[in-house]
Protein backbone atom coordinates (compact mmCIF):
# COMPACT_ATOMS: atom_id res chain seq x y z
CA UNK A 1 0.00 0.00 0.00
CA UNK A 2 3.00 2.03 0.89
CA UNK A 3 4.18 1.95 -2.57
CA UNK A 4 0.84 2.62 -4.24
CA UNK A 5 0.47 6.55 -2.29
CA UNK A 6 4.28 6.78 -3.32
CA UNK A 7 3.43 5.93 -6.60
CA UNK A 8 0.22 8.18 -6.15
CA UNK A 9 1.97 11.23 -5.52
CA UNK A 10 5.02 10.92 -8.06
CA UNK A 11 2.41 10.96 -10.66
CA UNK A 12 0.49 14.01 -9.32
CA UNK A 13 3.79 15.46 -9.30
CA UNK A 14 4.33 14.61 -12.94
CA UNK A 15 0.77 16.06 -13.95
CA UNK A 16 1.43 18.96 -12.71
CA UNK A 17 4.90 19.37 -14.07
CA UNK A 18 3.30 18.38 -17.50
CA UNK A 19 0.53 21.14 -17.53
CA UNK A 20 -2.21 19.57 -16.02
CA UNK A 21 -5.08 22.05 -14.74
CA UNK A 22 -5.40 21.58 -11.25
CA UNK A 23 -9.02 20.21 -11.32
CA UNK A 24 -7.68 17.41 -13.08
CA UNK A 25 -5.02 16.69 -11.21
CA UNK A 26 -7.21 17.02 -7.61
CA UNK A 27 -9.90 14.43 -9.93
CA UNK A 28 -7.14 12.03 -10.78
CA UNK A 29 -5.80 11.77 -6.92
CA UNK A 30 -9.32 11.43 -5.49
CA UNK A 31 -10.12 8.03 -8.09
CA UNK A 32 -6.96 6.59 -7.77
CA UNK A 33 -6.53 6.61 -3.63
CA UNK A 34 -9.86 5.09 -3.88
CA UNK A 35 -9.01 2.38 -6.14
CA UNK A 36 -5.97 2.04 -3.70
CA UNK A 37 -8.15 1.78 -1.07
CA UNK A 38 -10.53 -0.89 -2.89
CA UNK A 39 -7.98 -2.99 -4.16
CA UNK A 40 -6.90 -6.09 -2.35
CA UNK A 41 -3.35 -5.49 -2.65
CA UNK A 42 -3.35 -1.72 -3.69
CA UNK A 43 -2.55 -0.22 -6.89
CA UNK A 44 1.60 -1.40 -6.97
CA UNK A 45 -0.33 -4.99 -7.37
CA UNK A 46 -2.91 -4.32 -9.42
CA UNK A 47 -4.26 -7.18 -11.82
CA UNK A 48 -6.16 -6.29 -14.92
CA UNK A 49 -8.86 -8.81 -13.91
CA UNK A 50 -9.48 -6.39 -10.91
CA UNK A 51 -9.26 -3.28 -12.73
CA UNK A 52 -11.93 -4.41 -15.20
CA UNK A 53 -14.21 -5.31 -11.90
CA UNK A 54 -13.78 -2.51 -10.07
CA UNK A 55 -15.20 -0.54 -13.37
CA UNK A 56 -18.04 -2.82 -13.61
CA UNK A 57 -19.34 -0.81 -10.82
CA UNK A 58 -23.03 -1.32 -11.17
CA UNK A 59 -24.69 2.37 -10.42
CA UNK A 60 -21.95 4.28 -13.02
CA UNK A 61 -23.06 5.40 -16.02
CA UNK A 62 -20.71 4.55 -19.07
CA UNK A 63 -19.29 8.22 -19.22
CA UNK A 64 -18.54 7.76 -15.41
CA UNK A 65 -16.65 4.50 -16.57
CA UNK A 66 -14.93 6.40 -19.60
CA UNK A 67 -14.01 8.99 -16.86
CA UNK A 68 -12.36 6.61 -14.53
CA UNK A 69 -11.05 4.20 -17.01
CA UNK A 70 -8.80 7.60 -18.87
CA UNK A 71 -7.20 8.12 -15.14
CA UNK A 72 -6.32 4.78 -14.77
CA UNK A 73 -5.03 4.47 -18.27
CA UNK A 74 -2.93 7.14 -17.72
CA UNK A 75 -1.61 6.34 -14.18
CA UNK A 76 -0.68 2.89 -15.38
CA UNK A 77 1.31 4.20 -18.64
CA UNK A 78 3.60 6.92 -16.86
CA UNK A 79 4.43 4.17 -14.13
CA UNK A 80 5.29 1.63 -16.80
CA UNK A 81 7.22 4.02 -18.94
CA UNK A 82 10.69 5.68 -19.16
CA UNK A 83 14.16 4.76 -18.40
CA UNK A 84 13.20 3.32 -14.91
CA UNK A 85 9.91 2.37 -15.02
CA UNK A 86 8.30 2.22 -11.57
CA UNK A 87 6.26 -1.09 -12.36
CA UNK A 88 7.07 -3.67 -14.68
CA UNK A 89 3.11 -4.60 -15.70
CA UNK A 90 0.46 -2.63 -16.94
CA UNK A 91 -2.49 -3.92 -15.98
CA UNK A 92 -4.54 -1.14 -17.82
CA UNK A 93 -3.23 -2.01 -21.41
CA UNK A 94 -5.74 -3.91 -22.28
CA UNK A 95 -8.82 -2.40 -20.10
CA UNK A 96 -12.11 -2.64 -22.03
CA UNK A 97 -13.37 0.47 -23.51
CA UNK A 98 -17.02 1.30 -22.44
CA UNK A 99 -18.99 2.48 -25.36
CA UNK A 100 -20.41 5.65 -25.01
CA UNK A 101 -23.55 6.32 -27.64
CA UNK A 102 -23.58 9.99 -28.90
CA UNK A 103 -26.17 11.78 -26.94
CA UNK A 104 -28.28 14.94 -27.90
CA UNK A 105 -27.54 18.17 -25.59
CA UNK A 106 -30.12 19.13 -23.83
CA UNK A 107 -29.93 22.97 -23.31
CA UNK A 108 -32.23 25.05 -20.33
CA UNK A 109 -35.33 26.83 -22.11
CA UNK A 110 -35.08 30.24 -22.72
CA UNK A 111 -37.71 30.29 -19.86
CA UNK A 112 -35.81 28.30 -17.65
CA UNK A 113 -32.85 30.38 -18.28
CA UNK A 114 -34.68 33.45 -17.25
CA UNK A 115 -35.97 32.50 -14.25
CA UNK A 116 -33.10 30.69 -12.99
CA UNK A 117 -30.74 34.07 -14.22
CA UNK A 118 -33.56 36.88 -12.37
CA UNK A 119 -35.96 34.99 -10.17
CA UNK A 120 -33.94 32.83 -7.42
CA UNK A 121 -31.21 33.91 -4.42
CA UNK A 122 -27.91 35.02 -4.48
CA UNK A 123 -25.36 32.99 -4.86
CA UNK A 124 -27.04 30.71 -7.10
CA UNK A 125 -28.16 33.34 -9.61
CA UNK A 126 -24.71 34.77 -9.99
CA UNK A 127 -23.24 31.27 -10.85
CA UNK A 128 -26.05 30.86 -13.30
CA UNK A 129 -25.45 34.34 -14.86
CA UNK A 130 -21.66 33.24 -15.71
CA UNK A 131 -22.80 30.00 -16.53
CA UNK A 132 -25.63 31.60 -19.10
CA UNK A 133 -24.13 34.43 -20.10
CA UNK A 134 -20.36 33.55 -20.23
CA UNK A 135 -20.73 30.02 -21.05
CA UNK A 136 -18.74 29.17 -17.50
CA UNK A 137 -17.96 25.74 -16.51
CA UNK A 138 -18.68 24.64 -12.57
CA UNK A 139 -14.95 24.55 -11.83
CA UNK A 140 -14.57 28.13 -13.55
CA UNK A 141 -17.31 29.41 -11.56
CA UNK A 142 -15.84 28.48 -8.54
CA UNK A 143 -11.99 30.04 -9.20
CA UNK A 144 -13.48 33.30 -10.78
CA UNK A 145 -12.59 36.45 -9.21
CA UNK A 146 -14.37 39.89 -9.25
CA UNK A 147 -10.71 41.24 -10.67
CA UNK A 148 -11.33 38.67 -13.55
CA UNK A 149 -14.13 40.63 -14.75
CA UNK A 150 -14.70 44.12 -16.52
CA UNK A 151 -17.12 45.40 -18.79
CA UNK A 152 -15.65 44.64 -21.96
CA UNK A 153 -13.96 40.94 -20.59
CA UNK A 154 -14.38 37.79 -18.46
CA UNK A 155 -10.71 36.43 -18.09
CA UNK A 156 -11.12 32.69 -17.43
CA UNK A 157 -8.04 31.76 -15.97
CA UNK A 158 -6.73 27.82 -15.82
CA UNK A 159 -9.62 26.47 -17.67
CA UNK A 160 -10.35 22.65 -19.25
CA UNK A 161 -7.20 21.78 -20.52
CA UNK A 162 -5.33 24.24 -17.68
CA UNK A 163 -6.52 26.99 -20.72
CA UNK A 164 -7.12 30.30 -20.81
CA UNK A 165 -10.04 32.30 -22.75
CA UNK A 166 -11.44 35.47 -22.72
CA UNK A 167 -15.08 36.18 -23.44
CA UNK A 168 -17.23 39.24 -23.94
CA UNK A 169 -18.90 40.40 -21.09
CA UNK A 170 -22.48 40.53 -21.38
CA UNK A 171 -24.09 44.14 -20.38
CA UNK A 172 -26.37 41.50 -17.80
CA UNK A 173 -23.36 40.05 -16.52
CA UNK A 174 -21.33 43.33 -15.79
CA UNK A 175 -24.69 44.86 -14.18
CA UNK A 176 -24.24 42.13 -11.71
CA UNK A 177 -20.70 42.13 -10.47
CA UNK A 178 -19.69 45.58 -11.44
CA UNK A 179 -20.98 46.75 -7.66
CA UNK A 180 -18.83 43.27 -5.89
CA UNK A 181 -15.64 43.46 -4.11
CA UNK A 182 -12.37 42.04 -4.92
CA UNK A 183 -11.95 38.31 -4.55
CA UNK A 184 -13.88 35.29 -5.06
CA UNK A 185 -17.44 35.75 -6.35
CA UNK A 186 -18.88 32.89 -4.86
CA UNK A 187 -18.01 31.41 -1.25
CA UNK A 188 -19.32 28.08 0.41
CA UNK A 189 -21.21 28.62 3.65
CA UNK A 190 -18.92 28.62 6.06
CA UNK A 191 -16.61 31.18 4.13
CA UNK A 192 -13.92 28.93 2.76
CA UNK A 193 -13.10 28.26 -1.12
CA UNK A 194 -16.21 27.20 -3.33
CA UNK A 195 -15.48 23.69 -4.85
CA UNK A 196 -16.67 22.69 -8.46
CA UNK A 197 -18.95 20.13 -6.63
CA UNK A 198 -20.26 22.58 -4.66
CA UNK A 199 -21.47 25.37 -7.05
CA UNK A 200 -23.05 22.18 -9.24
CA UNK A 201 -24.43 20.50 -6.90
CA UNK A 202 -25.88 23.11 -4.55
CA UNK A 203 -26.90 25.44 -7.26
CA UNK A 204 -29.09 22.42 -9.13
CA UNK A 205 -30.23 21.59 -6.28
CA UNK A 206 -31.98 24.80 -5.02
CA UNK A 207 -33.04 25.00 -9.03
CA UNK A 208 -34.96 22.15 -8.03
CA UNK A 209 -36.44 23.17 -4.82
CA UNK A 210 -37.95 26.58 -7.07
CA UNK A 211 -39.46 23.91 -9.79
CA UNK A 212 -36.46 24.55 -12.43
CA UNK A 213 -35.19 21.09 -12.95
CA UNK A 214 -31.68 22.42 -14.78
CA UNK A 215 -28.44 22.16 -14.20
CA UNK A 216 -25.63 25.00 -14.31
CA UNK A 217 -24.33 22.44 -17.83
CA UNK A 218 -27.46 22.74 -19.23
CA UNK A 219 -27.39 26.97 -18.85
CA UNK A 220 -23.99 26.30 -20.64
CA UNK A 221 -25.94 24.20 -23.15
CA UNK A 222 -28.21 27.18 -23.52
CA UNK A 223 -25.16 29.48 -24.09
CA UNK A 224 -23.53 27.66 -26.95
CA UNK A 225 -26.93 26.85 -28.63
CA UNK A 226 -28.59 30.66 -28.43
CA UNK A 227 -25.49 31.40 -29.85
CA UNK A 228 -25.31 29.08 -32.95
CA UNK A 229 -29.42 30.13 -33.62
CA UNK A 230 -28.49 33.64 -33.82
CA UNK A 231 -26.04 32.96 -36.99
CA UNK A 232 -22.77 32.99 -34.68
CA UNK A 233 -19.80 31.17 -36.02
CA UNK A 234 -19.25 27.71 -34.96
CA UNK A 235 -15.68 28.33 -34.64
CA UNK A 236 -16.52 31.25 -32.67
CA UNK A 237 -18.40 29.16 -30.51
CA UNK A 238 -15.61 26.63 -30.17
CA UNK A 239 -13.82 29.64 -28.36
CA UNK A 240 -16.11 31.29 -26.58
CA UNK A 241 -16.83 27.62 -24.49
CA UNK A 242 -13.09 26.97 -24.28
CA UNK A 243 -13.35 23.83 -26.42
CA UNK A 244 -10.26 22.58 -27.85
CA UNK A 245 -11.97 19.93 -30.74
CA UNK A 246 -15.36 21.20 -32.78
CA UNK A 247 -16.41 17.69 -31.90
CA UNK A 248 -17.17 19.11 -28.59
CA UNK A 249 -19.06 22.59 -29.30
CA UNK A 250 -21.29 19.41 -31.70
CA UNK A 251 -22.33 17.83 -28.64
CA UNK A 252 -23.41 21.88 -26.61
CA UNK A 253 -25.32 22.77 -29.82
CA UNK A 254 -28.60 22.31 -30.58
CA UNK A 255 -29.81 22.44 -34.20
CA UNK A 256 -33.29 22.73 -34.48
CA UNK A 257 -36.26 21.84 -36.89
CA UNK A 258 -36.35 24.96 -37.77
CA UNK A 259 -33.03 25.70 -38.64
CA UNK A 260 -32.65 22.64 -40.65
CA UNK A 261 -35.97 23.67 -42.67
CA UNK A 262 -34.67 26.94 -43.27
CA UNK A 263 -31.54 25.51 -44.09
CA UNK A 264 -32.78 23.41 -47.20
CA UNK A 265 -35.54 26.16 -47.82
CA UNK A 266 -32.16 28.61 -48.96
CA UNK A 267 -30.82 26.08 -51.66
CA UNK A 268 -31.73 27.33 -55.00
CA UNK A 269 -34.03 25.67 -57.09
CA UNK A 270 -31.56 24.27 -59.70
CA UNK A 271 -34.80 22.95 -62.06
CA UNK A 272 -36.31 26.84 -62.00
CA UNK A 273 -34.86 27.57 -65.35
CA UNK A 274 -34.17 24.42 -67.95
CA UNK A 275 -33.05 26.86 -70.34
CA UNK A 276 -30.02 28.47 -68.36
CA UNK A 277 -26.47 27.41 -69.27
CA UNK A 278 -24.23 25.96 -67.26
CA UNK A 279 -20.34 25.77 -68.20
CA UNK A 280 -21.68 26.68 -72.27
CA UNK A 281 -23.73 23.40 -72.08
CA UNK A 282 -27.68 23.51 -71.77
CA UNK A 283 -29.19 21.76 -69.55
CA UNK A 284 -30.89 18.66 -70.59
CA UNK A 285 -34.69 18.82 -70.00
CA UNK A 286 -36.13 16.66 -67.11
Amino acid sequence: MELSEDLIGLHLTNLQAAGYAATTIDDAGELLRRVNRDLPSGLGCATREELAEWLAHDGWSRQTRVTYRLILVRFFAWACEGPTPYLDYNPAAFLPRPRVPRTLPRPATDLQAAIACTRIAQPWRLHCLLASYAGLRSFEIARIHREDIDADTVHVVGGKGGRDRDVPTHPRLWAAVTALPVGSLTRMRNGTAATARWVSRCTAQHLQLKGIPISLHQLRHWYATTLLRQGVDIRVIQELMGHASLNSTAIYTMVSSAQKRAAVAALPDLLEDRDRVVVGYPVAAV
